[in-house]
């Protein structure tokens, strides 16, 4: 009888354990890498710019830049930074892509990445990357 209440009560912590694991999403999620980053900030955002190479090769730096600090200030707290830290961070990025880009795609920038924030918010929030999301 007790080797039966046993088995029953492993089985319900299992199942316990499975659906907290499951409602969590399997875990925590690993941060994209970099070139995940940038890939996608190209496709959602640089792709409908029509950057010359040049100005593709510079915006890919700032951004390359861009992440790297954040996952410096990610690392060496564990945690996300805070959006005070990362709102200056992005402003400085612009600052950087704004003497890239032309004043007319500076502006499109600006609207594609509002577009961006507003699809996330609608999402409940994203994952690492800076601003526009998969």
């Amino acid at each position: 009888m007790k080797c039966k209440i046993l088995s029953l009560a492993l089985v319900f912590t299992v199942l316990i354990a499975g659906a907290a694991v499951a409602q969590n999403g399997g875990g925590q999620r690993t941060p994209p890498t970099t070139e995940q980053r940038l890939k996608r900030w190209n496709d959602n955002v640089f792709s409908k710019l029509d950057l010359k190479n040049d100005q593709q090769t510079q915006v890919d730096k700032i951004f390359t830049e861009y992440f790297a600090k954040q996952d410096s200030l990610r690392n060496a707290g564990g945690e996300r930074p805070s959006r005070e830290v990362m709102q200056k961070m992005g402003a400085e990025r612009d600052d950087k892509v704004k003497t890239v880009l032309s004043a007319d795609q500076f502006k499109k920038y600006q609207d594609l990445v509002q577009e961006q924030m507003q699809q996330m918010r609608q999402r409940g929030g994203g994952q690492g990357g800076g601003n526009p999301q998969q």
